[in-house]
């Protein structure tokens, strides 16, 4: 996510043909439990097709909070209803009482299943859709040659069927992340 720096990588969870999927310390062990094994699978696979030894997930499913908190004063661009959170945080008003209005505006929306962003689903709902931030520079694709090979990678994993969603830096120059969706 744009202006958030990658966090320290805290664990790795398995290696899968050869390349290993780690989390990022800002993803709790609780968080990581959700993504599913068929989602490493398939970031193992992008990871082989790269050439990487690891791909490093640095946000999956986010809490209300959480989500208020990276959509704070965001530029990244998001539905309608992300653009209602966010214009909260553009309310002259102190930026606790701001991200405590944009829970509460989150969370709303979830209760009526209207969707802020697809990291911030309920559990049963990330059961059926996992989505996962690779950080670029975690994943060592910020230089603009890795940053162009992962993003075709990522774009024909599309085109295959084999990941349902991918938003790279390449297609919003905001994004500091690869966005990738899996069905489950």
């Amino acid at each position: 996510v744009s202006g958030i720096q990658d966090i320290t990588i805290k664990c790795i969870l398995v290696d899968l043909g050869g390349v290993k999927i780690r989390f990022s310390e800002g993803v709790s062990s609780a968080l990581q439990a959700e993504v599913s094994a068929k989602t490493r699978q398939t970031l193992a696979r992008l990871g082989k097709l790269a050439g990487k030894s690891s791909i490093v997930i640095t946000s999956a499913r986010r809490t209300a909070r959480r989500q208020a908190e990276l959509m704070y004063k965001s530029k990244i661009r998001y539905s309608a209803n992300g653009r209602a959170i966010i214009a909260i945080s553009n309310r002259n008003i102190p930026k606790e009482q701001a991200l405590k209005l944009m829970e509460e505006k989150i969370l709303e929306f979830q209760n009526k299943n209207m969707v802020v962003s697809n990291h911030c689903l309920s559990p049963a709902a990330y059961a059926r859709k996992n989505v996962v931030d690779l950080g670029k520079n975690s994943n060592n694709a910020a230089s603009a040659q890795a940053l162009n090979h992962f993003h075709k990678i990522c774009k024909q994993a599309v085109a295959e069927g084999w990941i349902t969603k991918v938003i790279t830096p390449i297609d919003d120059n905001a994004e500091g992340a690869f966005y990738i969706e899996i069905n489950q």
